[in-house]
């Protein structure tokens, strides 16, 4: 059939096939040159994006860990102020033969002042050892006009869990009583660990009854030393319910409230979940599970780490509260989906953009294949017809 064909349609048949490979490899090569250049333009720019937004991340928790790190630290100042005042007000007392009554009546006096000066918290409250303050407990056994308890012992708390300033007496049930709270320490850990430890202790979130309300709280409490002799503990409550405020308020700067915060203690007791307030005051290894130990770990490790978890991106930060305290950790966790929002973006950006190419390159093959074909049309039949005029010539 193709020795059928006439010289012209076989060289512009030929000549065709040619260019026709020709051009397909060149609108290939153009296809796979702009593919890989695109696939490293995404790779590239998502790694970017991913940095840049874990870098955000970071300092995000940063910033939300110096919030904690302040409400500590400022009722850390106001309850060593206390210690320091109570101290001197005793060394004042005995100097000046002062009535022990009195001195009952002026501490717990001293107590309401920072009470009501710091509205913040949940409360404040002194306790001394048995016969710590005066060595005259036996003369006040159950003066509630003097803040003594059943034995003598000046013990007064002052809270706003029941209304705006509540004075109740501290009994040696509740000083004295050992069952485990949320973090498996002994309930009355608050009292014991800066009297046996003579440091200032800071507790793990835990659970106590209040003005007859149920609490979650932590505490700060500060030994009052004399001699290196521990003679008395002070303290001020500070409600999870602040902390919980602070990580909801927080939520609504993170990423159009698209992130969620935690503060979670040193032993895994959660403080704060923007999220879900039902799960404060639980383990967040049995809130998160396997991710919740990861979280510990890092906290553990005492540096800021990035924690790839699932479809979430997690930000965990440390902050010691106090002094010589063991870590807690400001955690904010990010949804991939957000996270790679605006490298999804920029892909569909540049698939447009291929698409555009690659329709722009068919049409510019195409277009230019017809003139080729138009041209060696054109040139076949300058070629052919002296060659048919001689056939021509030669049949005649």
């Amino acid at each position: 059939m193709f020795d059928s064909l006439s010289i012209r349609l076989k060289t512009v048949l030929l000549s065709a096939l040619c260019l026709l490979g020709v051009v397909t490899l060149i609108v290939g090569m153009n296809f796979y040159q702009t593919n890989q250049n695109d696939e490293l333009v995404s790779a590239s720019s998502s790694k970017m994006l991913t940095d840049s937004v874990q870098d955000l991340l970071q300092a995000k928790a940063a910033e939300q860990a110096v919030r904690v790190q302040k409400t500590f630290g400022e009722s850390l100042l106001v309850v060593t102020a206390l210690a320091d005042q109570i101290k001197d007000m005793r060394a004042m007392a005995a100097k000046r033969s002062m009535e022990a009554g009195g001195l009952r009546e002026e501490l717990n006096q001293s107590l309401k002042t920072a009470f009501e000066r710091n509205s913040k918290v949940l409360g404040i409250w002194l306790a001394f050892e048995p016969n710590g303050l005066d060595g005259k407990d036996s003369e006040f056994v159950n003066d509630a006009a003097r803040q003594s308890n059943e034995i003598g012992r000046f013990a007064t708390y002052w809270s706003r869990a029941g209304g705006p300033g509540l004075n109740t007496i501290m009994v040696e049930e509740d000083m004295t009583k050992t069952e485990l709270n949320l973090s498996g320490t002994p309930y009355n850990v608050w009292y014991t660990c800066p009297r046996d430890g003579k440091r200032t202790c800071l507790l793990d979130p835990y659970a106590d009854t209040v003005g007859g309300k149920e609490m979650l709280m932590t505490t700060i409490s500060v030994p009052l030393l004399v001699d290196g002799k521990a003679i008395g503990v002070v303290g001020i409550d500070i409600s999870l319910d602040t902390l919980q405020a602070a990580a909801v308020d927080s939520q609504r700067e993170l990423f159009n409230s698209a992130g969620h915060m935690l503060i979670v203690s040193g032993t895994g007791v959660l403080a704060a979940n923007s999220v879900d307030a039902g799960k404060v005051g639980k383990s967040i290894g049995d809130t998160l599970g396997a991710d919740g130990k990861d979280i510990l770990q890092g906290l553990g490790a005492g540096a800021p780490k990035i924690l790839d978890q699932g479809d979430l991106i997690r930000a965990v930060y440390p902050v010691s509260p106090i002094n010589d305290s063991k870590p807690w950790g400001v955690v904010i966790d990010l949804p991939k989906q957000v996270l790679l929002a605006d490298s999804v973006k920029l892909q569909t950006v540049l698939d447009d953009a291929q698409q555009r190419g690659t329709i722009k390159a068919v049409g510019v093959a195409i277009v230019a294949g017809l003139i080729g074909l138009l041209l060696i049309w054109l040139t076949a039949s300058g070629v052919t017809r002296p060659i048919n005029s001689v056939a021509e010539m030669l049949k005649a």
